[in-house]
């Protein structure tokens, strides 16, 4: 949920900032290398769980928030200006064009002025707004009712073009899922992917979805995903049952989980049920395992942030109580 959190914080605080200061002025390669930095450290977690694609991309996996993509808002912002700017600003803009030719005949990319020259506000403005309506945007005059949150229209116009495809997406999610040797060719792994996270929207709530994926991208916070913390080269014991390792791996045998499991009528006798990636399991009993993986993925954060022992009986019954209904 703490990611949830931070998205408008980054949007209001950070990324308003930029898009400010973008109406007039040309975003380098250096600000858009900071803020990759800071998203990175803002919403990486540990790991680095969260790859890019989908970090831009939230909204298709059923997230209530997305980040919003630095160039798109700049351009954006660039060509509102060029919308609202009276015309007797943009009536003839051919003795600009002029000065900014000759300057560059007469001087190097290396003078000092050369970038402030041949960046000039209404050059860039004008610029954004002919390529506003190359890509289909409100025509060169529009009307008051086109003017209404320009803004937005033009972004959700250029991310509309720029919107990575859904392979894109997939492959990476590929890359990841590769790991867990499921049994099955990965293209169909992949799939299935695709096919619930599709089927959780609207169905879920995010915290939900969250730990959905993070077990599918093994990001959560288990001691075999940590073990070189803190010079720490072994394995603790499995936080549930106390017997195999705390691993991803490992839950499906758990006795702790598999009776969990199958209280609620879902099995979990292979890597691929657990998941809630076999044929039986859904879309039947696909909400409730995966109810039962958030219960899951809660308490096991509860009891690795805590140096007082817990009753694990308890806490999964306290915690799937408030998510599902009791088992018949």
């Amino acid at each position: 949920m703490w990611l949830l959190l931070q998205c408008p914080w980054h949007q209001c605080f950070i990324f308003s900032l930029f898009q400010y200061l973008a109406q007039i002025l040309n975003v380098d390669h250096n600000i858009q290398e900071f803020l990759d930095w800071h998203q990175r450290r803002l919403f990486g977690g540990p790991g680095s769980w969260l790859p890019k694609v989908f970090l831009k991309n939230l909204a298709e996996l059923g997230l209530p928030v997305n980040l919003r993509n630095l160039e798109s808002s700049c351009f954006a912002a660039k060509a509102r200006v060029a919308y609202k700017l009276p015309a007797k600003y943009t009536d003839d803009l051919s003795p600009l064009g002029t000065s900014i030719i000759g300057y560059k005949m007469n001087h190097s990319p290396d003078h000092e002025h050369y970038q402030w020259h041949c960046n000039a506000l209404l050059v860039n403005v004008m610029r954004a707004k002919r390529d506003t309506i190359r890509l289909g945007g409100p025509p060169d005059n529009p009307d008051e009712n086109e003017l209404v949150k320009l803004q937005k229209k033009i972004y959700n116009l250029v991310e509309a073009t720029n919107k990575p495809s859904r392979s894109a997406i997939s492959n990476k999610t590929r890359q990841r899922v590769e790991r867990w040797e499921l049994g099955l060719p990965i293209g169909y792994v992949s799939r299935r992917i695709d096919m619930r996270i599709q089927h959780l929207k609207g169905r879920a709530t995010p915290k939900v979805i969250i730990a959905y994926i993070k077990l599918l991208l093994n990001a959560w916070n288990t001691g075999r995903r940590f073990r070189h913390m803190a010079g720490r080269g072994h394995v603790r014991r499995c936080l549930f049952c106390g017997v195999g390792p705390d691993a991803i791996e490992h839950f499906y045998k758990c006795t702790i989980v598999k009776d969990l499991f199958r209280s609620y009528n879902c099995s979990c006798t292979t890597l691929l049920q657990f998941f809630a990636l076999d044929q039986a399991s859904f879309p039947s009993h696909f909400l409730v395992k995966v109810n039962l993986i958030a219960c899951l993925y809660t308490v096991h954060n509860s009891i690795n942030s805590t140096c007082t022992p817990l009753h694990v009986k308890q806490l999964i019954r306290a915690a799937t109580s408030m998510a599902l209904q009791p088992p018949r």
